[in-house]
């Protein structure tokens, strides 16, 4: 393969680590999830309201705390990959965590560091 092709694929990688690192939380800023609520509920209010289930699924999935928590793990995976890339030490193994590890070994090794 050639220098200038090994390049771009770096560059690639590296423009890859920052969209994750930096663009997918400025994306769900503008979308409207914000990571920090404005003011947290009362006991009285959450137990004058009666949660179903479809209610409480509901406020969870439009909570905006499951896309920032994998975001955070994605951000902390890929921060390991690199840490250990640069140790020349293979990343330790974060129990439940290994889709996105592998999607952070994948952006890392395979195309930033080699």
């Amino acid at each position: 393969m050639s220098t200038k092709r090994m390049r771009l694929i770096g560059l690639a990688g590296v423009l890859g680590i920052l969209l994750v690192l930096i663009g997918v939380p400025l994306i769900l800023l503008t979308v409207g999830a914000n990571p920090i609520p404005r003011r947290l509920p009362t006991w009285t209010a959450s137990a004058a309201h009666s949660l179903a289930p479809t209610t409480a699924l509901r406020s969870w999935s439009c909570s905006g705390s499951r896309p920032w928590a994998t975001w955070l793990f994605l951000a902390l995976s890929v921060t390991l990959e690199l840490i250990a890339r640069l140790r020349g030490v293979s990343a330790p193994q974060l129990p439940g965590l290994s889709p996105l590890q592998n999607v952070a070994r994948g952006l890392v090794v395979q195309r930033c560091c080699s």
